[in-house]
């Protein structure tokens, strides 16, 4: 990601508040913005709720683990491009479906959440005030359209991301086989041109030993 919030290099960080904790063992945030992400300042959630109410409790977790997700997380620099940002993540069913649960209820005037949080002005009586179930219809739809195509689902059986389980990093077992990548450290800044190559690292285990083989992709394959 290239803003001012993330770190150009992913290290652990001593503490994270609360729901962003999980990346404490390698982040791409700091503890500062962990704060924000528990504010108001920095999502704007009253832009999208109409009713006069906030985001229900259970909801509100759920966009924490997102927010987290996104502004934390050093997995998702495959999934970056300079034109158009935050795309086509492969999240989980499992995960999305537990989202949808969990906001399903909710009050929402817009379907653009991306949009209306670049905005200053609020839910107006000339939107259409839908609960999130009646705007989006189904959770596929929900956690593709609500940050306008950032994520993409996928069944749990293939590759995918989950808000709050970072992808494991303890092991050397990572291989062309499991067709798993390992983001590269320095990639929290980096957005590629959807043209351009990007280094992709994996692990590998030569003679007991552990090694890092870097090669080339092209971007557009993840955007």
């Amino acid at each position: 990601m290239d803003t001012s919030r993330h770190k150009a290099i992913a290290s652990p960080e001593g503490k994270l508040y609360k729901t962003c904790s999980v990346y404490e063992g390698l982040s791409c945030c700091t503890n500062t913005t962990a704060l924000r992400i528990h504010g108001d300042d920095l999502y704007k959630f009253q832009n999208v709720v109409c009713k006069k109410e906030a985001l229900s409790p259970e909801c509100k977790k759920y966009f924490l683990k997102d927010a987290c997700f996104y502004e934390c997380s050093p997995d998702l620099s495959p999934y970056l491009s300079v034109e158009e940002g935050l795309k086509r993540v492969p999240l989980c069913q499992s995960n999305c479906d537990n989202w949808f649960a969990a906001c399903q209820n909710d009050f929402t005037c817009t379907k653009d959440w991306k949009k209306a949080m670049n905005e200053t002005s609020t839910c107006s009586s000339a939107d259409k005030c839908q609960t999130v179930k009646d705007k989006f219809q189904n959770a596929k739809n929900f956690c593709e359209k609500v940050w306008a195509n950032s994520y993409e689902v996928v069944a749990d059986s293939e590759k995918c991301l989950r808000f709050d389980t970072p992808v494991e990093r303890k092991s050397s077992d990572w291989s062309d086989k499991n067709d798993q990548q390992e983001t590269s450290a320095d990639d929290c800044q980096k957005g590629s041109s959807s043209s351009s190559s990007s280094s992709v690292k994996y692990h590998i285990v030569l003679g007991g030993f552990p090694f890092v083989l870097s090669y080339y992709i092209l971007q557009s394959k993840f955007v």
